[in-house]
């Protein structure tokens, strides 16, 4: 990530400044970042260490195609999220991998002033305060904030932590986009 600023079109037709992260276990990308009308949009993705289940995954096919070291598994999960993410091709898309107490404060995630459009997609109330905490001071103006695990049970996961940032945070407004069936919940930020 180089951490150069981007203007792109936000979904009301304006113009919101920043690069773009997911924070989580990521399925694709598929909030844009390769759709703006002005080119590729900087990407950063940052993602908890793989699920203990596609781990466990990967450990038992490699099993039952032959015996795997550890580096044989740790060379199927890079070939793999090469291949999810397109990272192959998309040279303004980086992966940061490790726990996000590890990854988020690196250099490489540091160096983000700026952001246009965030996914948190952690499930658990500890990993999504974490991403909420580094996301307060860099979410521009107009910026969209998508939760994936969104379960209106305020006493769980990434919606009792936000529920409790955004009580806390009153540089924000949250203007509610959408909610859809599979449990994303989207708003916008707009800073007081």
């Amino acid at each position: 990530m180089n951490g150069g600023r981007r203007t792109a079109n936000s979904a009301a037709g304006g113009e919101v400044d920043g690069d773009d992260q997911t924070h989580g276990a990521i399925g694709g990308l598929d909030h844009g970042a390769d759709r703006t009308a002005r080119g590729p949009r900087d990407a950063l993705l940052v993602e908890n260490t793989v699920l203990a289940m596609e781990c466990q995954r990967l450990r038992d096919q490699a099993a039952v195609e032959q015996p795997a070291s550890p580096a044989d598994i740790a060379a199927l999960r890079e070939e793999r999220d090469v291949a999810r993410l397109g990272t192959a091709y998309r040279p303004h898309v980086k992966l940061v991998k490790g726990w996000f107490s590890d990854t988020l404060p690196t250099a490489a995630v540091q160096g983000i002033t700026q952001i246009a459009y965030a996914r948190i997609d952690c499930d658990l109330y500890g990993p999504s305060v974490e991403c909420l905490d580094y996301l307060t001071t860099r979410l521009s103006d107009q910026a969209i904030l998508v939760l994936d695990d969104w379960t209106y049970n305020l006493a769980k996961g990434e919606t009792m932590s936000f529920m409790q940032r955004a009580e806390r945070n009153q540089q924000f407004r949250f203007e509610f986009l959408c909610f859809n069936s599979v449990g994303h919940f989207y708003v916008r930020v707009h800073r007081r």
